[in-house]
Order: C-alpha cells, then structure tokens, then sequence
C-alpha cells in the first residue's frame, strides 16, 4: 500500500516538474552584514569590543522541484566565502579611544528551500540553515562553529531572452532566526566564554546583491 501511494505521487508530480521552465538558478552575491558590539566583565575591568561592519562574497545554486504556473519552489545551496571584518575595543567604553585592535572572520555552507514567484518581477521567501564558521582574535583567539536557521527574502528581474540562458539581478534581505543575545561574561578567563563572544559578534541581519543565470 505504501509503495503505491508513493508511486501515485511520483506519477501526480511528473507532469508539474516537466513543465518547469530554466529550473536550474547560479549565481554570485555580495553580501554586507551591519557591525556589532558589545560590553563584558573581566575581573574588575569592564571591556567594550565592536565588530565592523563588512562585505562578503558568496556562490549560490537552486534547483525547481515543483512548478505552479508563475511559482515554484526550489532547493538552494549557498557558500560563502571566508569573510574578514575588522574589529576594536577600549577599557571601558566606545567613546574611548582604541587600546585593542582584532580580526573576525566568518564563512558559511547553507542548504535551503526557497518559493519563488515571478511575474513582471521575480520576489519569494525561502529558509536556510547556516553552517557558519567563526574565528577572531578579538579578545584572545578562538573559533567556533554556529548552526542555526535563516530566513530571507528577496525580490529581482530576469531579462526574458530567446537563449537557453536567463540573466537575473536580485536584492535579498536576510535575517537570523536564533542569535546569542548577550556577550561573554569574561572572554579572557574561558574558551567557552570566547565562543560566545564569536557568536554575539557574528551577524544577525544581511543584505545581499546577486546576480546569476536561468537555465
């Protein structure tokens, strides 16, 4: 009975995957994240550290499973390139001068689902779950790994052509479904203390410029 059921479904969406039109999508994006900071005790010193603000690149591909008529939703892969930002702090405060200077640097793998609609514009939602890999020397070195969901939204225009071949541009907003909300309570006294750091210092919000082909 199982087997039938599953057979009948193959068969139903047959017909919907056949007619999808350019199912595959690649392209590039230049990704910007908005800087960070934030403030923690060590010992009896109380430190400020900022995160700056910085520019990635990033390869993404996507394929069309299911059509309906002017929708369709794919399955998305994206990788981002590892991404320094550069970041400082002072003893106390931001309005101090800087005593410290440091690194973070960041790169993802995302597998996702994506619905896009195209009309006179092409706009959708779709959902990734980042594989991030953080490093930075901001207080102290340390690298972490941070697993969590993102969701996104993006509206663009493809340039109808007659060749195989579809060129499209993009704007795409991306926010983090889970973020650590408070810093390390004394970075330099533990490494857990350091991952957390990186995780509070590691971007929450993107916007992203992609450019790619249909086909």
């Amino acid at each position: 009975m199982r087997i039938a059921t599953l057979s009948l479904l193959a068969l139903m969406t047959l017909p919907a995957m056949a007619s999808i039109q350019e199912p595959w999508q690649v392209g590039l994006a230049l990704n910007q994240s908005p800087s960070s900071d934030g403030t923690w005790n060590q010992g009896n010193a109380s430190t400020w550290i900022k995160r700056k603000a910085g520019l990635g690149f990033s390869v993404n591909a996507g394929y069309s499973v299911l059509d309906l008529d002017h929708s369709d939703l794919s399955v998305t892969a994206e990788y981002q390139l590892q991404t320094k930002y550069n970041g400082q702090g002072s003893s106390t405060s931001p309005s101090l001068p800087t005593s410290a200077s440091g690194t973070f640097k960041s790169q993802y793998f995302a597998p996702g689902v994506q619905w896009n609609f195209h009309k006179a514009v092409d706009f959708g939602l779709g959902l990734q779950y980042r594989l991030e890999t953080l490093k930075g020397n901001l207080e102290g070195t340390a690298s972490t790994s941070y697993n969590r969901p993102w969701l996104n939204a993006y509206v663009g225009y493809t340039i109808p052509t007659n060749n195989l071949a579809k060129p499209f541009v993009a704007l795409r907003v991306a926010r983090a479904l889970d973020h650590t909300t408070s810093p390390a309570a004394n970075a330099a006294a533990a490494p857990a203390d350091s991952k957390r750091l990186l995780r509070y210092l590691a971007p929450s919000w993107q916007t992203s410029l992609q450019v790619g082909v249909r086909f």
